[in-house]
């Protein structure tokens, strides 16, 4: 997933868009922080899980990686990869 990871924080950075990998949590770390233009995004990366992103969205909510962003605009995405296919195989997302 780290494989994953690297091409969307590149793409976002390349961008100029405040990117944050394995931002560290008291219950773990998520893959990727977004911040842009007062939103943000916390991404979860997930290889063949199989089942659209939810796994990975799970925990995100689990671990309670949002919780230092309470009150601010908040968007948790699960992504799911497939490697086989060597592509997206889903995603899930809530706002929080």
């Amino acid at each position: 997933e780290g494989y994953w990871a690297s091409l969307v924080y590149c793409t976002f950075a390349a961008l100029g868009v405040d990117t944050r990998a394995e931002e560290v949590s008291h219950r773990g770390q998520v893959d990727l922080v977004i911040e842009y233009q007062g939103r943000i995004w916390l991404l979860e990366f997930k290889v063949d899980e199989g089942n659209n992103g939810q796994t990975a969205l799970n925990q995100i909510k689990h671990k309670g990686y949002h919780h230092r962003y309470i009150g601010q605009p908040v968007t948790l995405i699960g992504i799911d990869f497939s490697a086989e296919q060597r592509n997206l195989s889903g995603f899930a997302w809530e706002r929080a």
